[in-house]
């Protein structure tokens, strides 16, 4: 028989604290330890092992085309870094003490690059900080996104950079970019493997892990790869900001990437014994799940119906990008409200969306 448990109130973030006055529902009781067994070993773990794998094999990449620059190995970089930016996509759902402390998503996400000035940086990169705050937006992803296709029209012009009087700049900022990514990243998996036993034990974790699977569809999901360059905010369109701006023809992709992700956290991995779909239907709340499957659904249409280049829907279409931002919104909505009433768990993290 399954240990019931009450959901403990913890922060977003895997602290410790803890609000007396706050307490559980009468209908929040669910087996909370088998479902952090399942968090844990179907999706925490082997997703850090993924992206430390595809880590691995784009590092292995950039030395090479590090050693010998060309068009060949242009490409084998490419596919290494593309592989590792899909596998990164599921990671945005875990926060940590750690990773508040290193900034890690942002240091590895903030997009878009900021390009004033970037040749000069490059150039310097020696004498940068990289892990000062008003550098994460000049490394990560979006750093290599520029260096592998924004620096020129082709790729012989691209190699070029890497090959003529600046090469060695250049080639160290490839360098340096890639290392930190894969540093920070170890140090990251490495916090939450350790914790893995201590994260099974303690019910107020499935809290944690709710508010910040919520908190990154909303804000690292909806928020950064539709929002803001639909311009919902403040009505003004900015394709720009798109993720993967110099290779838009993967943005669509890697949102695709991102939302499968969140829908599948929901709906449990085929070996899966406990999911938040699942613990519905056995609390009797059906109907309930059946309206989250529905609204994932719309919202996974909507995705797949808009161009593969984002940046060119938002220029030629961007109503289908807002319509889009709406469906998921209605995914949002129901995870943000209707669940965490029936759960009895409480959202902690600060949003301005008036759900």
């Amino acid at each position: 028989m399954f240990k019931k448990v009450f959901l403990v109130l913890f922060s977003s973030v895997f602290l410790f604290g803890c609000d007396d006055d706050l307490k559980p529902g009468d209908n929040n009781v669910f087996d909370s330890i088998t479902l952090l067994d399942n968090i844990v070993d179907q999706h925490l773990i082997p997703e850090f092992e993924k992206f430390n794998a595809d880590l691995k094999a784009l590092e292995l990449s950039k030395t090479t085309f590090v050693e010998e620059p060309s068009s060949d190995n242009l490409q084998d970089l490419r596919n290494a870094y593309l592989t590792a930016y899909f596998s990164f996509q599921p990671i945005g759902k875990y926060e940590s003490n750690v990773t508040e402390n290193l900034n890690y998503y942002l240091n590895l996400n903030a997009h878009p690059l900021a390009l004033s000035g970037i040749t000069e940086f490059i150039l310097n990169y020696e004498n940068e900080n990289f892990a000062s705050i008003q550098n994460q937006d000049r490394q990560g992803f979006p750093a290599l996104d520029y260096l592998l296709y924004g620096l020129g029209d082709n790729d012989e012009a691209i190699v070029s950079f890497f090959t003529g009087a600046n090469a060695v700049s250049y080639k160290g900022y490839l360098d340096q970019v890639v290392s930190r990514i894969t540093t920070l990243t170890a140090a990251v998996s490495t916090d939450f493997v350790n914790r893995a036993d201590q994260i099974r034990d303690e019910s107020g974790f499935a809290n944690s892990f709710y508010n910040t699977y919520v908190e990154h569809l909303e804000k690292r999901v909806r928020s950064s790869k539709i929002d803001f360059p639909a311009g919902k905010f403040d009505g003004s369109p900015s394709p720009e900001t798109i993720e993967s701006l110099f290779n838009p023809s993967q943005s669509k992709a890697l949102l695709i990437e991102a939302f499968d992700d969140v829908q599948l956290f929901y709906l449990g991995t085929e070996e899966s014994t406990l999911s938040w779909s699942k613990i519905l239907i056995e609390l009797g709340e059906d109907g309930l799940d059946a309206k989250v499957k529905l609204a994932f659904l719309e919202a996974e249409n909507a995705i797949e119906a808009l161009d593969d280049n984002l940046k060119l829907q938002v220029e030629t279409e961007n109503a289908k990008m807002l319509a889009t931002r709406d469906k998921i919104q209605k995914v949002v909505t129901l995870l943000k409200v209707d669940l965490v009433s029936v759960l009895g768990i409480s959202i902690t993290f600060i949003d301005n969306d008036g759900d």
